[in-house]
């Protein structure tokens, strides 16, 4: 759930600002979680997974369509990973 969230956060913000998939951002992590921002805190694992920001494109790059923004460190090992992300 907080895969998802984040997600379609980052997407809301990228939509709102006219960001595209590929584009630096700068402070794309803080402008989209922090205090008076849309998520108010770091989400955390539940099942005590790490959870990394921009891993395969940055932290500051918007991701293409269908690639995450944040992963878990329990992606392979508990599922840990939506199933379906290619409208995300």
């Amino acid at each position: 759930m907080h895969i998802s969230m984040v997600q379609r956060t980052m997407r809301g913000y990228s939509n709102l600002y006219n960001f595209a998939p590929g584009q630096q951002v700068t402070d794309l992590l803080s402008q989209i979680i922090g205090p008076n921002r849309f998520i108010q805190e770091n989400p955390v694992c539940p099942a005590q997974g790490v959870y990394t920001f921009g891993q395969d494109y940055g932290v500051n790059t918007v991701p293409p369509m269908g690639e995450l923004y944040m992963k878990c460190s329990l992606a392979t090992v508990m599922d840990h990973s939506p199933e379906v992300t290619a409208e995300w």
